[in-house]
């Protein structure tokens, strides 16, 4: 009697054909197929890894971690004067290599970027930075999209995870509303001991309307939506840094919502002892709009920070850093 072949089983089938998918999605959007698998795909679409191959540069010793926060103006095309025309442009190459050489001069080990144009910007600046000697294979952007000025973090460490707070819709003088950028962080472990880094940008002051002045309410929902979802991080004695562009000095009103939700400003200051970071051309001033806020508990693991110097050919932002040392018991 004549054995009737077995047909391959149709679940075998089933598991090539999502193994191909797998493959095919990773390859596309140049994740790892273990965060499809995991489940991070879609989450963590705004991760990428610069190169599989790029080494990191060496952080500063064990356990001890240098960040910096800086909004860079405008990595991006966007309208910019030109020969006394208001065209749509890149950022000049002389102001790039500026803010390269700046950040080669810090050094720092995760870097939170404020103003550059989503993905395609992030990835041409990785390549700056490793071009100039300094390798951030990890990056993380709020979103894809290069039409409009996102948060991104570059890191020598890799991620334990990404996420972008404050993406929600939130209802804005009766009409539905979203930040532009969110919040981005990134969560990582150093020395045994679990970490989030968050940059920041919120709503700029210019361009608002009558019905809320310099924007400061739109400012306030943003810091609301922040402040819930970092609230169970923070109850469970989280060790948290958020860091960036508030568009608010540390008193203003949508800090002090940050504040009560458990985050505290870090003292900053030049070397001329002041603590500014922004010069306001409108009003010929100087704001301290850039700083870092922490968690209770992670303030015995960071030094007061620094504000460089305001470079114009660079940026009317300062850049500003921190180390953390984790080696402390």
């Amino acid at each position: 009697m004549r054995r009737k072949q077995k047909k391959p089983h149709k679940n075998s089938w089933l598991k090539l054909v999502w193994l191909l998918a797998v493959l095919f999605a990773a390859l596309v959007y140049q994740v790892s197929p273990q965060d499809i698998l995991s489940g991070n795909f879609g989450k963590n679409r705004h991760i990428v890894q610069n190169s599989a191959l790029l080494e990191p540069s060496k952080i500063r010793e064990e356990g001890k971690i240098r960040v910096c926060i800086w909004n860079v103006h405008c990595y991006l095309d966007t309208y910019r004067m030109k020969n006394g025309r208001r065209i749509k442009s890149p950022k000049p190459e002389d102001e790039k290599e500026e803010i390269v050489k700046i950040i080669k001069g810090i050094n720092p080990d995760v870097l939170g970027i404020e103003e550059v144009g989503g993905l395609p910007y992030a990835k041409e600046f990785a390549k700056r930075l490793s071009e100039s000697g300094i390798n951030y294979p990890y990056i993380a952007v709020s979103e894809e999209s290069s039409e409009y000025p996102q948060c991104a973090i570059f890191s020598k460490i890799p991620f334990q995870k990404t996420n972008v707070l404050a993406a929600k819709n939130f209802d804005y003088f009766g009409e539905t509303a979203r930040s532009p950028r969110g919040m981005l962080v990134a969560d990582f472990k150093t020395d045994g001991k679990e970490w989030r880094f968050g940059s920041i940008h919120l709503k700029s002051k210019f361009g608002a309307r009558a019905r809320d002045r310099e924007n400061s309410l739109f400012r306030q929902k943003e810091a609301e939506m922040i402040a819930k979802d970092m609230s169970v991080f923070l109850k469970k004695g989280g060790l948290a840094i958020i860091g960036g562009d508030f568009n608010e000095e540390p008193d203003d009103d949508a800090v002090k919502i940050l504040k009560k939700a458990g985050l505290e400003p870090l003292e900053q200051r030049n070397a001329n002892g002041a603590a500014f970071s922004y010069r306001w051309a409108k009003e010929n001033a100087y704001r301290q709009f850039d700083f870092f806020m922490l968690s209770k508990a992670m303030k015995k693991y960071a030094e007061k920070a620094e504000v460089l110097p305001i470079v114009k050919s660079a940026s009317d932002h300062a850049a500003v850093f921190t180390d953390l040392d984790f080696s402390k018991n």
